[in-house]
């Protein structure tokens, strides 16, 4: 049993290291705005759900055969909308959050416009990657775990820190 769950588990670590580099790219950019560590938890509890949520959903409606290469692009294009309406809710949830705790508008904002889109982000990837799974003949409910987070979590991390970065210090060189 230990050799069976030992993979996952060093694909855990790795996930948690790309996301630890991904963290150090930024880090040079924000010692002077470490309010945006702060909300890291938030930003990868947001992405992970939405992430797994719909690919769970895209899981069964190809297990199910309500999935197929005809309405795919219709179905995740409904999914990213979804994800669109979840982000646009936690958006008023954090920015007022934020403008409470941190009382700075800017940040409050940075960090709604920043879920809008990882939500919307994690959405289209938790419903694309079972359907690329599945066209790889790999079973779509192994997306709907651990790779779904890894890459829904990096993804994530890169979006929050470009767009907070972007509208809090605008002058700030991201490259």
């Amino acid at each position: 049993m230990v050799f069976k769950r030992l993979p996952w588990l060093f694909i855990s670590v790795t996930s948690g290291l790309a996301c630890a580099y991904i963290l150090g790219i930024f880090i040079g950019r924000i010692e002077s705005i470490v309010a945006l560590i702060l909300f890291v938890p938030i930003v990868l509890g947001i992405a992970g759900n939405v992430g797994t949520q719909s690919a769970r959903i895209a899981s069964r409606d190809l297990d199910d055969n309500r999935l197929s290469i005809v309405n795919v692009g219709k179905v995740t294009a409904k999914e990213a909308l979804f994800g669109l309406i979840l982000g646009g809710m936690a958006f008023l949830n954090s920015f007022l959050i934020a403008l409470l705790w941190k009382k700075s508008p800017v940040e409050g904002f940075a960090l709604g416009v920043s879920i809008v889109a990882i939500a919307a982000v994690s959405a289209l990837l938790g419903h694309l990657l079972p359907v690329v799974f599945r066209v790889f003949r790999i079973h779509s409910r192994a997306a709907s775990g651990l790779f779904i987070l890894l890459i829904c979590d990096m993804v994530a991390l890169i979006l929050y820190f470009t767009i907070s970065l972007a509208l809090i210090n605008p002058g700030l060189e991201l490259a």
